[in-house]
């Protein structure tokens, strides 16, 4: 209490308080430590916000018990220790009852080296101090730390690559089987339950590979059995449940288990379906929104965004439901800014908070006044003409980012890109941009840095509008060069703000890659040299498929080898089932064939994709049988970026297939060569025929000539 201001009574209610301001003072109380520290919250924005408050009496207490925010930390952007403590402290003052760092495998370990090493993992102190500035702003922070699956990171390490569980993807998920794998998770769990004081741990197994439900039931079991053991309470992802085993089998599984429902999108899901079925066998669950800011410039329109937590609100009944989240995530080498969604982090507590009385109406404007210090009408214009104001949306323009110069001129010729006349709607409306992002600088009053990832969000989307002009305009390339140039310095100095220096070179290489792109389409194109015939497949380039769009136009040398691409006008030539493509090739002796072909995937199985048969007026010379999986790629992320990477080239044959060039990040084309055949033989044409039940794609072939 301030002054003589009577006591209210605070709601019996967790989490609850009553704030009173009157002429005689300010008095606050809380049903517990958090509601007071709420109530404190609650009288800290009325004072942001008004010099002299107004008289009023306020009692309130949380629609959910459990608030939290998910924050990706283990897949590039990590906060320095000072960035933390103010996150924690933003969260407190959103009232905002939980933070979780999804750690992955970025914790130091004593006995378990390399974890997350060069990659700014936690030490334990490190943890333990986070842990601490919760405390002190009523913000408990427990651990998302995965004990099955999503260990990419830590199973491409030679170290602790017999952990992984083998499947035709690259490891990601561990194999419980392996006595291994539970020595190494006890170290885990021995080294991080006792740094965190909250009950709470999140164990994960989201997306899990190589397990079928008995294995998953068995795992799961034995991980809660550790955590119980250890005075933890788990937490689980539910989506193998609704997704692949069925609801039913949370009947198997330890009652500990808590079933954590996630999904990300407006429109109804398998998780807010699977709702009654989870609840059937838990008398608790949580569930997890998104705020979609990852794979874009920007996050997801507001609006959009708000009605996916109502649309969740509708099926979490608070009774039953007892925690509200959203998460934000940081996939590889997504060039996301994890500080800009403070807007959608306030607008989603509230809704956790207040539920069905949430006002999203005012949302923005009070979040403004508690976040900058006023209300900035122009920041909210500015919002809206980023998010849906421009012809090219801020999703649409990362994937243009990371695409090399060559798909800029195919789209723009295959009439996939933009129009001029948009695109030049789009450069005013970003100057626009830049002079409302001028004004709500000098309106701001606190975390005008905020303001810096809106000017990245600018910066970037400019470069992606010159490189659509450059696109048709071959003389706006250096222009276009100079703004891409101007958009990582941006970047960086956003990045060092918050975040380690770890990790940016992989943002920072997205920039440098489109540069040398750009460059590269200015330069001659290359030439076969004396026993190489890099073929002309001609009229068999019927297809253009936009996200690979950025193979190289007519020929180009990589590793040594010239490969004739597709006119600009194509992508691939593809060879549906059954079917067979027939070209001519030099009558001369091959000494080997380069061959740049995909092929979806057709379940785990080692089976025949494609058939290759050289000729020599009509004899058969030569003939074999590609296999699906140990010759042939997706050309979906062949290197296994991630886990949903098709092949990988951990499951070909690594004395056949090579990696090739990637296209269009995630998309990467693999090259088959070394063909078996004891002497060189002379054929006059080449057959490829798909063998499997998907279709084969055809990029290039070259035809290396044996010596004389």
């Amino acid at each position: 209490a301030l002054g003589a201001a009577a006591l209210p009574t605070a709601p019996e209610r967790p989490q609850g308080y009553a704030l009173r301001v009157a002429p005689e003072g300010i008095a606050v109380v809380g049903a517990d430590a958090h509601g007071l520290v709420w109530g404190l919250q609650s009288l800290r924005q009325i004072l942001a916000q008004a010099a002299r408050p107004p008289c009023l009496d306020i009692v309130d207490w949380p629609e959910y018990r459990v608030r939290y925010h998910h924050d990706d930390v283990s897949r590039k952007q990590v906060s320095t220790m000072a960035d933390f403590r103010r996150v924690i402290r933003h969260l407190s003052a959103f009232k905002i009852s939980h933070y979780t760092p999804y750690i992955e495998d970025m914790l130091r370990i004593d006995g378990l080296p390399q974890l997350g090493e060069s990659r700014g993992a936690f030490t334990p102190a490190e943890l333990r101090e986070l842990v601490a500035e919760g405390e002190r702003w009523q913000v408990e922070v427990f651990p998302t730390l995965s004990l099955a699956g999503h260990q990419e990171n830590l199973l491409r390490l030679p170290r602790y690559r017999a952990l992984g569980a083998r499947t035709w993807q690259p490891p990601s998920s561990f194999e419980p089987k392996n006595p291994a794998v539970r020595e190494h998770l006890l170290k885990v769990l021995d080294a991080a339950c006792p740094l965190f004081a909250s009950p709470w741990f999140h164990m994960c197994f989201d997306e899990i590979l190589g397990l079928d439900a008995d294995g998953f039931a068995e795992h799961v079991n034995w991980c809660c059995e550790q955590l119980v053991a250890r005075g933890k309470t788990p937490l689980f992802w539910a989506d193998m449940l609704y997704n692949h085993f069925g609801c039913d089998l949370l009947a198997k599984l330890h009652p500990a288990a808590t079933p954590v429902a996630w999904d990300y999108g407006t429109a109804g899901g398998k998780a807010r379906e699977a709702m009654p079925g989870l609840l059937r066998h838990r008398d608790q669950a949580w569930i997890l929104a998104g705020y979609n800011s990852w794979g874009s410039f920007l996050h997801a329109p507001l609006a959009a965004t708000q009605q996916q937590w109502a649309n969740w609100r509708a099926v979490a009944d608070p009774a039953r439901v007892t925690a509200f989240g959203a998460s934000q995530w940081g996939d590889d080498g997504y060039e996301n800014s994890r500080d800009l969604g403070w807007p959608l982090f306030a607008a989603c507590a509230e809704q956790g908070w207040s539920g069905v009385s949430a006002d999203d109406a005012t949302v923005e404007a009070r979040f403004h006044g508690v976040f900058h210090g006023r209300h900035i009408p122009e920041l909210a214009r500015l919002r809206r003409l980023l998010e849906s104001g421009l012809a090219v949306s801020p999703g649409q323009a990362w994937r243009l980012h990371r695409l090399p110069a060559p798909g800029w001129v195919r789209l723009a010729k295959a009439g996939k890109l933009a129009t001029t006349a948009a695109v030049a709607a789009d450069a005013r409306k970003l100057a626009e941009a830049r002079r409302l992002l001028a004004v709500c600088r000098r309106q701001a009053l606190r975390e005008r840095g905020h303001l810096d990832h809106l000017a990245v969000a600018i910066e970037r989307l400019a470069s992606v509008n010159l490189r659509a002009q450059a696109a048709r305009r071959p003389a706006l390339i250096p222009a276009a060069l100079k703004q891409l140039a101007a958009a990582r310095t941006a970047y960086r100095s956003a990045w060092m703000a918050h975040n380690r220096r770890e990790n940016i070179e992989v943002s920072l290489a997205v920039f440098d890659q489109q540069a040398d792109s750009w460059q590269a389409l200015r330069r001659p194109a290359a030439k076969s040299a004396a026993g190489w015939n890099a073929l002309d497949l001609g009229k068999a380039w019927k297809e253009i498929y936009p996200d690979v769009a950025g193979l190289p136009i007519g020929t180009v040398e990589l590793a040594g080898v010239p490969f004739r691409f597709a006119p600009v006008t194509r992508t691939h030539a593809e060879i549906t089932p059954g079917t067979s493509l027939s070209i001519a090739v030099p009558t001369r002796p091959i000494a080997d064939l380069h061959l740049a072909v995909s092929q979806p995937r057709d379940g785990e199985e080692i089976r025949p994709g494609a058939r290759l048969r050289l000729t020599l007026r009509g004899r058969v010379v030569f003939e074999e049988d590609l296999l699906a999986i140990r010759h042939l790629c997706d050309w979906w992320a062949p290197l296994g970026e991630h886990m949903w990477a098709g092949g990988g080239l951990a499951y070909v044959d690594p004395m056949r297939v090579r990696y090739l060039l990637t296209p269009n990040p995630p998309y990467g084309i693999t090259c088959i060569h070394r063909f078996p055949w004891p002497v060189a033989p002379v054929a006059d044409r080449l057959e490829l025929t798909c063998l499997g039940s998907k279709p084969l794609q055809l990029f290039a072939i070259t035809v290396q000539e044996a010596a004389r």
